[in-house]
């Protein structure tokens, strides 16, 4: 079990927070950090088994744009993106990245 005052303890508790302040049955994964790439990974298996979607064209992806959270800033066991980009920074890290995917694998699903 996590002690109260490990790094893991207070986002498992934020998330939990969260997760009771909305819908209970919805996690976006903008929220969840990345304890939520099994969503994505979880479209892209339904996208497969029902869709009949080529397994070999879908690419679940987490793309770290920091945190505004204080505590994690503050915390030094914190690994992640510093600074949460916003507005255009964040547009043109993200424009950057599909223009990447895109140019290597033409035909790939992406999932965020």
């Amino acid at each position: 079990m996590l002690k109260e005052g490990h790094i893991l303890y207070r986002l498992e508790r934020e998330r939990y927070i969260f997760e009771k302040k909305t819908r209970p049955s919805y996690v976006d994964t903008y929220y969840t950090g990345i304890r939520g790439i099994g969503i994505s990974i979880g479209k892209l298996d339904l996208y497969v088994a029902a869709a009949g979607i080529n397994p070999q064209r879908v690419l679940p992806i987490m793309i770290d744009i920091g945190t505004n959270n204080q505590a994690l800033l503050k915390d030094p066991l914190y690994l992640g993106l510093q600074h949460r980009l916003d507005g255009e920074e964040y547009i043109a890290v993200i424009d950057e990245f599909m223009e990447a995917v895109f140019t290597r694998w033409p035909h790939v699903i992406v999932q965020f």
